[in-house]
């Protein structure tokens, strides 16, 4: 009784949980479904998958109910939680002392749960704060924003499947107009009716197996199989046909004065071949027996012309009509007359002899040239359409194979600017080293090798015998080729002109270039040879004047000796 009660009292608190929960579990459920459409996404980037858009709904559908049904049973609210809430809310665990002492009836207990009753009643279910995981909320958003961000970038993959699917379609529509085209004809065609049925079965076929997907190959060797087909239904009703044109030819012949004519006509009828060149050589020793006899001429004539009418528009009938022109030169005494008439019964005798022998293959290739135009002319646009998709797809790839080159020589471009940036920047450290190694003592005539700031050899032409002691103000106004020697005895270059000769400061002795110092605190060398002290010379008259002028300023300013000024200004002068 008192669980049920204070049950009751939970309900407004535990509907407010309810709504945390739901919340909670909606917010879950749509990053889960983002990061379900986000991983199929992904895998469509590197994977040749087909999703479209109805795949894409189907499955963060599923992932939206799946994720929202698990979360909202995992954190559904219990009377546990409820009393937990409340003691959080303020009720310093009278609410989960009162369920522990639910079913005591002691008085301690039964006060207890009337005060904790009190003070549920008195307070408002709104004042348990409905919880918002905000780091929960981040990460659904962002999952979100990275799905929505990703499907506007142009997928490959896709791209490549979706003109496949264009090309299939165009493929389709292609088979579905000339099929279509060639039913029609076929409902046109003169064909007896079990062999329309056969070829109408024959297109049907066709359509059905060009409709899977095959390659290019296989499907224009089923046109080539159906083609085949439909020339042999053709052939066969062509055969049939002219089987009743000899039975008509036959019965039209029930009365003939030649029973060899008859007999030949019968023969290929009932399917006899023997009988019809039996037939055929009598009927010939029959019309050469005749001779000049224009009445049995004429009768055999006559005979030919009703069995070619009664054959009606067929083979038969244009074999006699051959042999009734044939008969009729013989009765005017035609010179070629014999030629024609053996002529025509080789013909007559060769049509009668395929059909007793029941060979259709003798009349092949007579079937609708209508038809077999439509079979070739739907090969020739499903080859077309291959091939265009080709170029296509080929030139697509060339074109970011190219753009990718391009980017790739930019970028070579760029990285070549930066380091040649770079270079002028060592270059320029490199000639402020040599101004501070000049201030050291020099071998240099004049003031010493030290006094300059500039090439770091002083003012003297480098041959003098100077103390190396100056107190150069770092301008440095020394233009000499002279080596000084500046501190430590390390032999120190000095800007060089180029005069012509390529030279080497010492000789072939090598120059040493202080550098920085390695692991194991050693300085490192750098060996120059002849072709890297070619490459630091610079042609004098670029730079003469700039260092006469630095040079006379340095004396300007220093307290330089006559003697020594005369012959510095000897020095030049002799540049000149």
């Amino acid at each position: 009784m008192e669980k049920k009660k204070f049950s009751g009292l939970l309900r407004p608190f535990a509907q407010r949980l309810w709504l945390e929960n739901v919340i909670q579990a909606l917010v879950a459920a749509v990053g889960i479904s983002a990061a379900a459409g986000l991983l199929c996404l992904v895998f469509s980037f590197f994977l040749p998958i087909r999703i479209t858009i109805l795949y894409y709904v189907i499955i963060c559908s599923a992932a939206f109910f799946a994720a929202f049904t698990v979360m909202l049973f995992i954190g559904r609210p219990d009377t546990g939680k409820v009393v937990k809430r409340l003691d959080k809310a303020g009720f310093d665990n009278r609410a989960e002392t009162c369920l522990e002492l639910i079913e005591d009836d002691s008085i301690m207990a039964k006060l207890q749960r009337q005060d904790t009753y009190r003070k549920i009643s008195s307070f408002p279910a709104k004042r348990i704060k409905i919880r918002f995981d905000r780091k929960r909320a981040a990460i659904c958003l962002g999952a979100v924003i990275l799905f929505t961000g990703l499907s506007f970038i142009p997928n490959v993959n896709q791209n490549v499947l979706a003109a496949e699917d264009e090309r299939r379609e165009k493929e389709e529509e292609i088979i579905e107009q000339a099929l279509e085209k060639i039913r029609e004809e076929v409902e046109k065609a003169d064909l007896l009716p079990e062999f329309k049925d056969k070829a109408l079965e024959v297109v049907k076929e066709l359509e059905k197996v060009l409709s899977k997907d095959k390659t290019l190959s296989e499907k224009l060797a089923d046109i080539n199989d159906a083609k085949e087909k439909l020339n042999d239904i053709y052939a066969d009703d062509k055969l049939a046909k002219e089987r009743q044109a000899a039975k008509d030819a036959a019965e039209a012949l029930a009365n003939t004065t030649s029973d060899a004519m008859k007999e030949m006509t019968e023969a290929a009828a009932e399917g006899n071949p023997e009988a019809v060149n039996s037939s055929a050589q009598r009927l010939l020793d029959e019309i050469k027996s005749a001779g000049n006899d224009e009445k049995k001429l004429s009768e055999l004539q006559k005979d030919a012309e009703d069995a070619a009418k009664a054959a009606g528009s067929s083979a038969v009938s244009s074999d006699f009509e051959k042999l009734a022109e044939a008969l009729k030169n013989m009765t005017e005494g035609s010179a070629d007359a014999q030629d024609s008439l053996k002529s025509a019964l080789d013909g007559l005798k060769d049509t009668l002899g395929s059909i007793s022998q029941n060979d259709a293959s003798s009349f092949k290739g007579d079937a609708s040239e209508i038809t077999q135009d439509m079979l070739d002319s739907l090969k020739q646009q499903l080859s077309e359409q291959q091939g265009q998709q080709g170029q296509q797809g080929q030139q697509g790839q060339q074109g970011q194979q190219g753009q990718q080159g391009q980017q790739g020589q930019q970028g070579q471009q760029g990285q070549q600017g930066q380091q040649g940036q770079q270079g002028q920047q060592g270059q320029q450290g490199q000639s402020g080293q040599s101004g501070q190694q000049g201030s050291g003592s020099g071998s240099g005539t004049g003031t010493g090798s030290g006094s300059g700031t500039g090439s770091g050899s002083g003012t003297g032409s480098g041959s003098g015998t100077g103390s190396g002691s100056g107190t150069g103000s770092g301008s440095g106004a020394g233009g000499g080729s002279g080596a000084g020697y500046g501190p430590g005895g390390v032999l120190s270059d000095t800007e060089r002109v180029y005069t012509g000769d390529v030279t080497v400061p010492g000789g072939n002795e090598s120059a040493y270039v202080p550098g920085q110092l390695d692991e194991n605190g050693n300085p490192q060398r750098i060996e120059m040879g002849e072709k890297e002290a070619e490459e630091g010379c610079v042609p004098y008259s670029e730079v003469f004047g700039e260092y006469e002028q630095n040079a006379n300023l340095a004396m300007d300013r220093e307290k330089i000796p006559d003697s020594l000024r005369e012959l510095v200004e000897k020095y030049f002068t002799g540049l000149e």
